[in-house]
């Protein structure tokens, strides 16, 4: 398998390094070539992924069970027939919010001008998510307006086009979408018990009888 975790501004947006909140598609689009092992060659799947999707793949060609919750989707059915469909949407989320500025990291030379920018105004790397389909690109910023991308006639999604009454139909969609998908994936229980909970072991209190009558 080869694959990178992120993309690269290389001139892209006139910018030279990647940034944690960035939702550009030369960031987020991803290389992903998988081969060998038996499974057919030379077919291509243009519909929407996640990275999340390898760990799954991997675990059902190895044949070992998922030993945690995970939110990915086996890749093989769509290997073995790259025109189904995987997934409806595809997700993205970055950045921070203002609050973890001292959580943030302080970087040596070259790095150092980036990460003190981010301490100097950490709302240019607030929290940010981003939902595409096949046609679309919606991204929803904690400290700024939202975004709407119509990748059929914008694919380099230069244009926010949010806002706009003759999207409003889109834009909903695709809201509505990003906050299931936040709920379902936020906030899950563990596996594993949490070793600081006690074993609480306390007899049942016995029933009480009718009261006396006098």
């Amino acid at each position: 398998m080869f694959f990178a975790d992120h993309g690269e501004y290389l001139g892209d947006f006139g910018l030279i390094e990647k940034w944690p909140s960035a939702m550009h598609p030369c960031i987020t689009r991803d290389p992903l070539v998988i081969a060998g092992g038996g499974l057919p060659e030379g077919q291509v799947h243009d519909g929407m992924v996640e990275l999340v999707d390898i760990l799954p793949t991997v675990l059902e060609l190895a044949g070992v069970p998922t030993q945690h919750r995970h939110f990915g989707r086996s890749l093989l059915p769509v290997l073995h027939d790259p025109a189904s469909e995987h997934r409806e949407y595809a997700f993205t989320e970055g950045g921070f919010t203002i609050e973890e500025e001292a959580q943030l990291e302080h970087s040596p030379f070259p790095y150092d001008l980036k990460t003190s920018l981010q301490h100097q105004k950490t709302d240019l790397v607030g929290k940010a998510t981003a939902v595409r389909d096949r046609e679309w690109t919606y991204v929803w910023r904690l400290y700024d307006p939202p975004e709407l991308y119509h990748r059929a006639i914008d694919p380099d999604e230069r244009h926010n086009i949010a806002g706009l009454p003759e999207h409003a139909d889109v834009e909903r969609r695709l809201r509505q979408a990003l906050l299931h998908w936040l709920m379902a994936t936020t906030d899950i229980i563990p596996t594993g018990s949490d070793p600081r909970m006690p074993d609480v072991d306390l007899p049942a209190p016995q029933p009480v009888g009718p009261p006396a009558v006098i």
